[in-house]
């Protein structure tokens, strides 16, 4: 897993050359938002369901990187995807993370821009998360340790908003049907009759 000073460094090195020429002043008019959407959610224990890390009214963001929390009692991780948002700047580059159930977290989730262009201003999809919901009970999911660059490798301060996951009782096992239970009846009973001894 690379520490934030190694991604940003990794970073560093590819763009040192045309960074003057693209340096950009940018006006912050408020924190953007990190938060996990839906929330709340509400599935069945056994269900499987995605949720999206999104981020609100960010300026000139070029690369981003997180960890997700959530409680591995309640919730299996189960996939990592890149969300739409950078991608519709330009090329870029995406590492999904370490998905580790026991601990209950997804590590250093990544995605930037590549090359010599303007990050993205507005709101979107940073990435998607697939789970499994294993009991019945309630867990949070909790974006951690985000990190945003804009175009010049300056960090963008960030607020953080959690989402709440909550699974109802295990799914109950489809009862059969009237005319299966009658026919594996009169199956039953055509055994015993055949079984039984003639006079």
């Amino acid at each position: 897993m690379r520490s934030q000073s190694s991604w940003k460094t990794a970073l560093c090195g590819g763009r040192v050359l045309w960074m003057g020429a693209a340096f950009m002043t940018i006006a912050a008019f408020g924190s953007p938002v990190i938060s996990v959407q839906p929330s709340p959610v509400t599935v069945a224990a056994g269900q499987t369901f995605s949720v999206n890390v999104t981020i609100t009214g960010v300026t000139d963001l070029f690369a981003f990187q997180f960890d997700l929390g959530f409680d591995p009692t309640k919730l299996r991780a189960l996939t990592v995807s890149e969300g739409p948002l950078l991608g519709s700047g330009g090329s870029s580059f995406f590492i999904p993370g370490t998905i580790n159930n026991s601990a209950g977290i997804l590590q250093a989730t990544f995605d930037s821009l590549v090359g010599p262009i303007p990050g993205i201003s507005g709101s979107g999809v940073l990435a998607s998360f697939g789970f499994l919901a294993l009991l019945p009970g309630q867990s949070s999911v909790t974006p951690a340790r985000v990190s945003l660059l804009d175009s010049t490798l300056f960090d963008i301060p960030s607020t953080a908003q959690n989402g709440v996951v909550t699974a109802t009782g295990i799914q109950a096992t489809p009862e059969p049907s009237t005319l299966a239970v009658s026919a594996a009846a009169i199956c039953l009973l055509a055994a015993l009759a055949a079984r039984r001894p003639r006079p």
